[in-house]
C-alpha cells in the first residue's frame, strides 16, 4: 500500500488554499499556518495519534514509504514516552533540517502539540509557513528532537527517487510525476 495507506492508522484532512506573502525583504513565502492549526485541531479531536508511537503529517505531493520510515525511526532508538520531533533533511535545505512535507512527531509530542497549539498560535501568530510554526511551537513547548538527514529528499525530479536511502521525496506536484517517482523508488 502506498503512502499513508501503508500505515497502522491514517486519516485524510483537508486544509485551505494557502497564499504567498511578500515580505519587506522582497522574499515571498507560503503562509499556510492557520489552515494547519485547524487540521491539528481535527487530529486532537479524532484521537488516532494516541494509538501509535509516531504521528506523521504528510503532504499529498510527497511520495513516501512507511516501511522505510519505520526503519529510520527504529535506527534513531528514540526513548519511549518522550516528546520528540524528527528533523528530516539536511540542514542546508532550510529551517535547520526540518521541512514540512513530512513531519514526524512522537505520540507524546503530538499530544503536547494538540493540547497547546492555540497557545502557540496566540503568541507566535500564523503569518508563516506551517513547518516553521510547528518546529518553533514544539521547541517552545520543550519538545526535543532527533535528526535523520535521510528521511526527506527535496527534489522535483522523479529520477532522484532512485536514491534508496531516502524514505520520502518531495515535491511531486502532478499525478504522473508522483506515480513515476513511486514506481522508480519501489523498483516497479
Amino acid at each position: 500500500k502506498a503512502g499513508i495507506f501503508g500505515c497502522e492508522q491514517y486519516a485524510i484532512y483537508h486544509s485551505v488554499k494557502a497564499e504567498m506573502h511578500k515580505w519587506d525583504s522582497g522574499f515571498s513565502t507560503l503562509v499556510n499556518t492557520e489552515g494547519f492549526v485547524k487540521v491539528w485541531d481535527q487530529v486532537r479531536d479524532g484521537g488516532l495519534y494516541k494509538k501509535t508511537d509516531w504521528t506523521l503529517k504528510v503532504d499529498a505531493d510527497a511520495v513516501y514509504f512507511p516501511a522505510r520510515i519505520r526503519s529510520h525511526l527504529a535506527a534513531l532508538n528514540a526513548p519511549a514516552g518522550k516528546a520528540l520531533y524528527v528533523k528530516n533533511t539536511r540542514p542546508n535545505f532550510l529551517a535547520g533540517g526540518f521541512l514540512g512535507a513530512i513531519e514526524i512527531l512522537s505520540s507524546a509530542a503530538t499530544d503536547r502539540l494538540v493540547r497547546n497549539i492555540r497557545t502557540c498560535e496566540k503568541y507566535m501568530g500564523t503569518m508563516s509557513g506551517e513547518d516553521g510554526f510547528l518546529k518553533d511551537c514544539m521547541d517552545a513547548l520543550g519538545a526535543g528532537y532527533l535528526q535523520d538527514k535521510l528521511i526527506l529528499h527535496p527534489d522535483t525530479n522523479p529520477s532522484s527517487c532512485q536514491i534508496e536511502e531516502f524514505a520520502a521525496y518531495h515535491p511531486m506536484k502532478d499525478p504522473n510525476t508522483w506515480v513515476t517517482c513511486y514506481d522508480i523508488a519501489a523498483g516497479n
